[in-house]
């Protein structure tokens, strides 16, 4: 396991009391400030002129990713493993599960890839889409012009030839593009490809070579049809390169799904191995209800759990508003934010939403931190210059701090504080009165 901070202090100049401790060279105040910077990974052990060589060794051994990390494509890189933990409250996970589609040469791919390319959807104020094509050859005449297309979106690629000269093929035509190769024949151990396997001892026996040659680009690819052990096997994978440091399992996994099943069992297989440490997951067809799905999961998983999901604070506008125009205040937590947003766009209500700066928490804990109080609902108005933009002097505070009503009136001497709903989707039931009540 990583060392903690108050481990890698007793090996600084510092912990061990000599001469250049807390020197400062490092750009840290103290020898722990460098430590702790240390264990979040945020500067490197050689950034410390005095460290010794004994303690520069150990650390970097600490901190080694325990599971290698590939990239793939070169204009729009996508990086795949790398992770250093189980569980995201342990620290965080580190790039986010690649979510791949089947393009096969044997079917009509044009319209697919044209699919591939055109689907996004927002979410939080974050945009996503496919992450990598899976190319098939499953015609071999058909699939050089497949190749073509693909590599012409610039997507990254997994290629999945199934003959010799299809190989050779994705080789010659996409040696520029950083691909995966699909196979466990490769001859440049630069090139990223894929092992295969349906047991632990499996892809043991076929990595422990190649390490040895000092190839590392691997992939791991489950070749199992059993579902529960697929999913055990991940974990198992996860689980040995993690916590027992098993350099022969110290790589990105894929699983790919069957074409036997249909968009539900798609959503519930594909979020299973989601969450059970696949790093692929290669679908077989664009379904927006398993993509949406699975994308909104994978943002929920890969968020930092530590830093607080959060917009920008600020007057936003909403529907094209005018002067007379509602004014509704709320939080920088960014759940918040788009709530409220939504709910005003479902409405098409022209209005105006003023973000505080909150730290990025949500009203009620804002609230009881103090960082939502009369003084800063009066700092966001004054800052954003509302009152060159509306013809009245009315804001709305949630309903959960109707607490704020008085004490904001006061900081904003002149403005009238309207107390609005508690939740968001409750706007609709009470905008008429909330209208009314405007002076």
């Amino acid at each position: 396991m990583a060392l903690t901070a108050l481990q890698i202090f007793k090996y600084l100049p510092g912990g061990l009391k000599q001469e250049n401790a807390n020197c400062k060279k490092c750009s840290c105040p103290t020898c722990m400030a460098f430590a702790m910077k240390l264990v979040k990974n945020q500067v490197s052990p050689d950034t410390c002129p005095y460290i010794s060589e004994e303690a520069k060794s150990l650390l970097s051994e600490s901190f080694k990713k325990p599971q290698k990390e590939i990239q793939l494509g070169v204009s729009n890189p996508l990086k795949i493993g790398g992770e250093n933990v189980l569980f995201r409250h342990e620290k965080k996970f580190i790039n986010q599960t690649t979510i791949a589609i089947r393009v096969s040469s044997s079917e009509n791919y044009m319209e697919k890839l044209c699919k591939i390319k055109n689907y996004s959807i927002e979410r939080v104020g974050e945009t996503f889409g496919i992450s990598a094509i899976n190319i098939v050859e499953d015609d071999p005449q058909k699939f050089e012009n497949l190749i073509d297309e693909s590599a012409a979106l610039d997507f990254p690629i997994i290629a999945t030839p199934r003959t010799e000269e299809g190989r050779k093929k994705v080789i010659e035509k996409l040696k520029f593009t950083k691909f995966l190769l699909d196979s466990e024949e490769q001859n440049n151990k630069d090139q990223p490809f894929v092992i295969n396997g349906k047991s632990i001892s499996d892809f043991e026996e076929k990595t422990e070579p190649l390490l040895k040659d000092g190839i590392e680009n691997i992939v791991l690819n489950i070749d199992e049809s059993n579902i529960l052990k697929a999913a055990s096997l991940l974990t198992e994978i996860r689980y040995e390169s993690i916590n027992n440091k098993k350099e022969t399992l110290g790589f990105p996994t894929m699983i790919k799904l069957s074409d036997e099943f249909d968009k539900f069992e798609q959503s519930i297989l594909s979020s299973v191995f989601l969450c059970k440490y696949a790093n692929i997951i290669v679908l077989p067809d664009i379904h927006q209800e398993v993509l949406s799905s699975l994308l909104t999961l994978r943002q929920s998983i890969f968020i930092d759990p530590q830093v607080p999901l959060q917009v920008k604070p600020g007057l936003y506008e909403i529907a094209d508003p005018k002067e007379d125009s509602l004014v509704f205040v709320t939080t920088n937590f960014a759940l918040t934010y788009f709530a409220m947003r939504n709910e005003l766009e479902s409405l098409n209500l022209p209005s105006y939403l003023l973000i505080t700066d909150a730290d990025g928490m949500s009203v009620l804990t804002a609230w009881s931190a103090s960082k939502l109080t009369g003084e800063t609902i009066a700092k966001a108005v004054n800052s954003s210059e509302l009152e060159k933009k509306i013809n009245h002097k009315n804001i709305i505070i949630p309903g959960f701090v109707d607490v704020l009503k008085e004490e904001t009136e006061e900081e904003l001497q002149g403005w009238n504080v309207i107390v609005g709903c508690n939740e968001a989707s409750d706007l609709r039931k009470v905008l008429p009165s909330l209208q009314k009540q405007v002076k």
